[in-house]
């Protein structure tokens, strides 16, 4: 567990959090903070443009999802859809915004909207980290955040994901669902397999023909839970530490192919 201990403290320091918890994925901080919740709500909202696993997540926990819409110029999550989303609805837990492609969601008013309604806010910085909003590292932006070190994030390490928070509470509680967790499946390279091919026959089922399949892509969907929601292996904190050290050419490097490709 040193290891493990030393890679969360690092963390805390990295997105200057009082608390990091290690898990298998982003999505397993995410159902792990959904579960945590103590609210009768049962509502989420989450930006329309995002992949499909915070939404798988948010239903494993037994969420209703309420999609906002998203700012043309970043994709990121509308304020002010948000708000008209909040006067709608009396039953929102929380909403997540997401930093999308490297771009930092409006958080501050992202966070003012939520929190007059009495929602958390939850920050998704799976592809933010680098990035900063207003001189603050995203990931440290919310009233908990999480990123991840799975494939294609800009801390790929193949495997892994943290919750981030400065809520005591919230913290005990996810150290408890952390304890609790089961271990990554085995076969977990052939399960992503499955559910590739499962996921776009079922998009495809769904564009060719104008079916409304949801109700049979959430039961697909459950079929896959142990995919989504995992411990974390301890022997994912020497690539992660590695990928950290790296952070500023990864980032730096990022930013040069971004410029190049808008030249």
């Amino acid at each position: 567990m040193a290891r493990t201990e030393a890679l969360e403290e690092r963390l805390q320091r990295l997105f200057d959090r009082e608390h990091a918890l290690l898990m298998g994925r982003a999505t397993t901080a995410i159902y792990s903070i959904l579960a945590a919740l103590d609210n009768r709500r049962r509502k989420i909202v989450l930006p329309a443009i995002l992949c499909p696993s915070p939404a798988a997540v948010s239903l494993f926990a037994g969420f209703d999802i309420l999609f906002c819409d998203v700012r043309l110029s970043d994709f990121t999550l509308d304020p002010r859809h948000l708000e008209t989303i909040m006067q709608s609805h009396d039953d929102v837990a929380a909403v997540m915004a997401v930093h999308l492609y490297g771009h930092p969601a409006e958080m501050d008013e992202i966070v003012d909207v939520a929190h007059r309604y009495g929602a958390v806010v939850i920050e998704d910085a799976a592809q933010s980290v680098g990035a900063f909003y207003r001189g603050r590292p995203c990931g440290s932006l919310a009233d908990v955040s999480v990123v991840s070190f799975g494939r294609t994030k800009i801390l790929d390490a193949g495997w892994g994901g943290a919750a981030l928070t400065n809520d005591d509470v919230l913290s005990a509680k996810l150290r408890r669902s952390q304890n609790d967790l089961p271990s990554c499946p085995v076969n977990i390279v052939d399960r992503f397999q499955e559910y590739r091919s499962g996921y776009y026959a079922l998009r495809s089922l769904n564009d060719s023909n104008g079916v409304d399949n949801r109700a049979e892509f959430k039961r697909f969907l459950q079929s896959f839970h142990d995919i989504y929601i995992f411990a974390f292996d301890e022997a994912w904190a020497a690539p992660i530490n590695q990928a950290l050290d790296q952070l500023d050419d990864i980032v730096g490097q990022r930013r040069a192919n971004a410029a190049a490709l808008a030249r």
